[in-house]
């Protein structure tokens, strides 16, 4: 089961929520242990909401993605914790005679928050990144 939200207020806010349900589950041999238990790796639940500004030229979000229990052997005996992480970002777009320049800035896990995707491999704490690209517009 997905349920998905899109919402949006005068191009200024918007507004986006999914969230899954699933079972995802081993049945290529009826008679293995492992027969019907979930899918090493995949979670049962998983959701996200993200919420975008956009005062004009620049455009503020931020973002938070929940992944829920997830087995790492196929006798679902053992799992990983469910974790969220927030990410918020803010970019601009400054248009220059026939091309924009497009400064943009953001931190991942916010929080600093400690989890696995997979066992034993532990995902990077809080980063940082910043960036500038350039478009050039076709037509002027």
């Amino acid at each position: 089961m997905e349920l998905s939200m899109d919402a949006n207020y005068k191009s200024l806010i918007s507004l986006r929520a999914n969230y899954f349900f699933g079972r995802s589950f081993d049945a290529s041999n009826p008679g293995s242990t492992n027969y019907e238990k979930q899918l090493v790796y995949i979670p049962r639940e998983q959701s996200s909401l993200l919420v975008e500004i956009t005062p004009g030229t620049l455009t503020l979000m931020a973002a938070v993605k929940y992944v829920g229990e997830r087995f790492y052997t196929a006798d679902n005996a053992v799992s990983l914790e469910p974790f969220a992480v927030t990410s918020v970002s803010a970019s601009a777009r400054i248009d220059v005679d026939t091309f924009a320049i497009l400064p943009k800035a953001s931190v991942d896990n916010l929080f600093n928050r400690e989890y696995q995707v997979v066992y034993q491999y532990p995902m990077p704490g809080r980063t940082y990144r910043l960036g500038v690209s350039l478009q050039f517009n076709q037509g002027k």
